[in-house]
C-alpha cells in the first residue's frame, strides 16, 4: 500500500514538473526536422512524446484549425 504524501510534497511535485515540462518540449522540438510539413511534426512530436500515433480525429481537427 502507498503512503502518503505530505502536503509541502504536492507543492514541490507540482512546481518541479511546471518547470521540467517546456524543457522537455523543446528536447523533443529541436530533434524534429524543420524541413517536414506543420502536421508531420505534430505527428512526430505525439508520437515521441506518448509512445503512439497521433489519433485521427485528433490530426484532421489540428488540421482544420
Amino acid at each position: 500500500m502507498a503512503t502518503p504524501i505530505e502536503p509541502d510534497r504536492y507543492v514541490n511535485t507540482g512546481f518541479s514538473v511546471k518547470d521540467t515540462a517546456p524543457e522537455i518540449n523543446e528536447m523533443i522540438w529541436s530533434s524534429i526536422s524543420t524541413e517536414l510539413p506543420p502536421a508531420e511534426q505534430r505527428r512526430q512530436f505525439y508520437r515521441r512524446l506518448y509512445g503512439e500515433e497521433l489519433p485521427d480525429a485528433v490530426a484532421n481537427r489540428t488540421a482544420q484549425a
